[in-house]
Formats: structure tokens, C-alpha cells, sequence
């Protein structure tokens, strides 16, 4: 484990994310140190290779003030904004009205992808819904509710057009914060697959798994969402937390988060954190492949955090390699050491 800090370099020429605190963003700076999350990675689009950034920008923290933009090699921001008439930046997707819901990034490892089939970008995101008298709907009272869905872009000469597939909604009943923070991958039968964070928080009676859902159309209709499993189909525990889908370039597919010998409740633990092989047959997680990347060490708090990472492949070493802070390990708050972890494979 190396010690890396606040600021991460891709020396390998990956995507690199980051995220920007109170900073000025094409001339408009957040006052009241609202959060831009950046999605960024490169494309080739009309023989050329580009850079296209996502962000948020609220204008305040309510669930209902936030819009996603996207840019392309560091230009002005553009909308994301679904094609037809209908559609414009205060209704800027299928159920989404700016001031009554919004459309989100998930956390860092919501990590767009290009599809194999049409050339595509597919970016998962956050939907808060709404009821049918336009209110915010929670059926659950959770910290947050909501649903998740995948945005197709695709290239209009030196801007994107954007459609939406369809949500894939939770049950309340079995999980209280709904469908959270999804991340995507294509399986070898062509299938993508869509990992979510669910949660048990109101109601901790509840098992607290891994969900996933299955498009057999490329990311417009989507299976139910049902607890993700190993390859032998046993469920396990999983805390509310993000985790992320890794392609790698031998072509194995890996997904890093935490597992849970016992059923968390909401968020925590957050430990330990594991690496494990999903089988691109079925788009199970093989147990046999899971191991610890790290864990909570004596003296340190309980409310240790082992999450808000993001993994990407070192393309001279084929490691991976794992930006994560263990934030919470001491007693002091909000403070912890910022790690890059390699991981052989």
C-alpha cells in the first residue's frame, strides 16, 4: 500500500475522477461549497479522440436542485438534456422537473462505459422521484429514495444526444432507500449488468444485500432488481455503501466493494473492503475469488470507512489500483489518510 495524496494523478492514461469543493466551474462559483462531481474519460468520435467531463451543479443541496451537465475537451457545459421538443434544462428527462426532483451522478464508481454494440456512452445515474402530485416521493422516510436508469449518448457532430432508458425502481419494502448509485458492465453474452446499493436503514430487520438488474437491449429495459448473489447463488450482506465494476484488460471482469459477515445496518460497517471476480457467464460473483484489500485494524473507531473509492487498471503493471481514504479511523472526525493500493491480479 502506498500513501498517495489529495490529488491523484493517472500516470496511466486512464479516466481520471475527481471531485471539485467550492470551485469555479466555466465562471460560476459555488458560494456555498456545493459539491461538482466529474466524470471524465475519452472517446473517439468522428476519428478524433475527445475528453467529456460530467458534472452536477446545484443550486443549492435540495434533492430537487441539482441537474447534470457534461463538457468535451475542457469546452462550456452543455445540459444533459433528452432529445424531442418536450424536453429542455428545467424538464430535462422523462419524470424530471428541476425544483421538484432532479437526476444525479452516483458516486465515484457510477463510471460511464462505452457500448460494444452502436459505440453508445452509457452513463448510470440517480433518479429522486416524484408522486403523482409532483411531491417528493420517499415511501420508506430514508435519508434518500431513489431510482436508477442508464443515459445513452450519442455523437451529433461535436455535441451528444441523449436518451433515457427505462428506471429500475426498487421495492421499499426490501430495500428503504431504493436503487442507489448503480454501476454498469457488459457481460460476455452481451448482457449489461447494473450493480446498486440498496438499504436497510428503517427498517434493519431487513437482509442488506448487493442488488443487480440485466438488459438484454444494451441499457433500455431492465430486469427486476433482485439481492446479487454468488455463483453457487447464496446471497450476502452488504452495507449501503457505492462499489464498482472494473473491466479489465485480460478481459476478466472484477467488482470492488465491501461485504459484511454479518447484516449491516444503513451504512455501516463499511469494512471490509474486498476484491472479487464476476463470472461474465452469468454476471455472479465468484466466491472463490474474494478476498480482503483491507479491513479495520485494533485501536481503530468502529465507524471506520472503507468506501467512496474509486479502482482503475495500471496499464504498464495490469495491477489495480485503488484510491480510497480510510476516513473515520481515528477519533478526531472527519479526517484520514488518503491511500493508493495496488492489487495484483
Amino acid at each position: 500500500v502506498d500513501g498517495a495524496g489529495a490529488a491523484v494523478e493517472d500516470r496511466a492514461g486512464h479516466a481520471v475522477v475527481a471531485q471539485d469543493f467550492g470551485g469555479a466551474l466555466d465562471g460560476v462559483t459555488f458560494a456555498n461549497g456545493a459539491e461538482v462531481e466529474h466524470h471524465a474519460f475519452a472517446r473517439e468520435a468522428d476519428g478524433d479522440v475527445r475528453r467529456i467531463e460530467f458534472h452536477e451543479m446545484p443550486a443549492n443541496f435540495l434533492a430537487s436542485r441539482w441537474n447534470l451537465y457534461y463538457r468535451i475537451d475542457g469546452g462550456a457545459s452543455n445540459v444533459v438534456v433528452h432529445e424531442g421538443a418536450e424536453f429542455s434544462e428545467q424538464h430535462p428527462m422523462p419524470g424530471i422537473y428541476i425544483g421538484k426532483n432532479a437526476i444525479m451522478l452516483g458516486d465515484q464508481t457510477s463510471t460511464p462505459i462505452t457500448s460494444p454494440k452502436d459505440g453508445a456512452i452509457l452513463v448510470p445515474v440517480e433518479i429522486s422521484p416524484i408522486d403523482a402530485e409532483g411531491r417528493p416521493y420517499n415511501p420508506t422516510g430514508g435519508y434518500t429514495y431513489t431510482d436508477a436508469m442508464v443515459l445513452h449518448g450519442r455523437w451529433d457532430g461535436a455535441k451528444l444526444r441523449w436518451k433515457a432508458g427505462e428506471r429500475v425502481i426498487g421495492d421499499p419494502a426490501r430495500s428503504t432507500r431504493g436503487m442507489v448509485e448503480p454501476a454498469i458492465a457488459f457481460l460476455d453474452d452481451g448482457r449489461l449488468m447494473m450493480i446498486m446499493r440498496g438499504s436497510n436503514d428503517k427498517n434493519p430487520a431487513l437482509p442488506s444485500y448487493r442488488w443487480v438488474s440485466y438488459s438484454a437491449d444494451g441499457g433500455w429495459k431492465w430486469t427486476k432488481p433482485e439481492p446479487w448473489t454468488y455463483s453457487s447463488g447464496e446471497p450476502f450482506f452488504s452495507p449501503s455503501a457505492c462499489s464498482q465494476l472494473l473491466k479489465h484488460s485480460s478481459g476478466r471482469l472484477f467488482w470492488l466493494g465491501n461485504i459484511n459477515p454479518a447484516n449491516p445496518r444503513g451504512n455501516r460497517p463499511r469494512y471490509p473492503f474486498v476484491i472479487g471476480e464476476v463470472d461474465r457467464r452469468t454476471g455472479l460473483l465468484i466466491r472463490a475469488s474474494v478476498r480482503n484489500v483491507d479491513d479495520r485494524q485494533p485501536g481503530e473507531h468502529e465507524i471506520l470507512t472503507l468506501s467512496n473509492f474509486y479502482a482503475r487498471e495500471d496499464r504498464e503493471a495490469k495491477s489495480i489500483a485503488l484510491h480510497m481514504t480510510r476516513l473515520f479511523a481515528h477519533n478526531d472526525g472527519w479526517e484520514g489518510d488518503a491511500m493508493l493500493y495496488r492489487i495484483p491480479v
